[in-house]
């Protein structure tokens, strides 16, 4: 693996700042939604969901791939299966909160969809030289 500090150095600080200023909209966006209580309670868990992901991002990127390959990978492996439930809770709130455009559901969907089909195709043994993780 070669070492690159000028990508490592965008890479991870760009990383850092977007899951630290990620936190502030999970604890702000629940609050927008005041219709049912269904909806309530879906943003209420996506936030959760979303304050998760935030610190799994934060935590991949304090510890680099060249340094903590197999901490870097569990937090990136994280984040991607803490999405997910959040792309989903998301898109399930919007769509039971009538003030809401459900193209902001329709987004959601489309993420949902592109992480499920990515956290699948972690899984699969296509003969990749990637170093896998050993936890």
């Amino acid at each position: 693996m070669q070492f690159n500090l000028v990508s490592s150095i965008i890479y991870n600080s760009s990383l850092f700042f977007m899951g630290a200023l990620l936190i502030p909209y999970f604890i702000v966006v629940s609050y927008e939604f005041k219709g049912l209580k269904e909806a309530r309670w879906f943003s209420a868990a996506g936030s959760v969901a979303g304050l998760f992901l935030s610190i799994m991002l934060i935590g991949a990127s304090l510890t680099p791939a060249d340094l903590f390959l197999d901490i870097h990978l569990m937090f990136g492996m994280l984040a991607f299966f803490v999405g997910l439930p959040l792309a989903i809770l998301f898109c399930v709130a919007i769509v039971t909160n009538k003030e809401y455009p459900n193209i902001y559901a329709i987004v959601y969907a489309v993420l949902g969809v592109v992480l499920f089909i990515f956290i699948i195709s972690m899984f699969q043994d296509v003969g990749s030289p990637v170093i896998t993780p050993r936890f």
